[in-house]
Formats: C-alpha cells, structure tokens, sequence
C-alpha cells in the first residue's frame, strides 16, 4: 500500500499536482512509519522534499531531504546517502545559497 501511494505521488508530481502529490508521499511516509520500514519512509521524505521545492517550500524541502538523508546514513545506504545530497544541493540553489549547494552535490 505504501509504496502505491509513492507511485500515485510521483505521478502527481509529474502532472504538475503538488498538493496531491504531497498529500499520497504523506500516506507513504505515514504507512512506512507504521510498518517499521526505514527505507520506506526515507524515499517518502526524499519524495516529499522534491515537491517542497518545486512549490517554493524550501524550508520544508530542507527538512524533508535532511530526514531522507539521515535515515540513509543510518541504515548504511550510501547511495540514498547521495541522493539527499543531491537534492539538498538543488534546494541551497534554489535559493541562492550557492557555497552550500556545492557542498551537498
């Protein structure tokens, strides 16, 4: 079910329709946390970050990939690891804060 509603979210997304896109990464997130499965509710952050920064929330989008990020360190998944990066990079660019944007890319 989880990961149903991240893939109706990312359609969403795709679509252009943010609010609805949020709304199913919230259900993925909120049912990974339910299940106990950490690498669910990290790709749900990640999710949810991207459309925070597509809609101009970028303190949102920051603490969303700040959360993917950690709970990718914790379970030792580097490449999740690198993908918070990633998108933290394209929030700080987003807003100009370009020295900390080259720092997480």
């Amino acid at each position: 079910m989880a990961t149903a509603c991240g893939n109706l979210g990312v359609s969403y997304s795709r679509m252009g329709e943010y609010a609805l896109a949020r709304e199913m990464h919230a259900q993925d997130k909120a049912i990974s946390e339910a299940l106990g499965d950490r690498a669910g509710v990290a790709r749900a952050c990640g999710n949810l970050g991207n459309c925070y920064n597509r809609t101009g929330e970028y303190a949102l989008a920051r603490e969303m990939h700040e959360q993917h990020k950690a709970t990718c360190e914790a379970l030792g998944d580097r490449a999740g690891v690198a993908m918070a990066c990633g998108n933290l990079g394209n929030c700080y660019g987003s807003t100009g804060e370009y020295a900390l944007a080259r720092e997480m890319q």
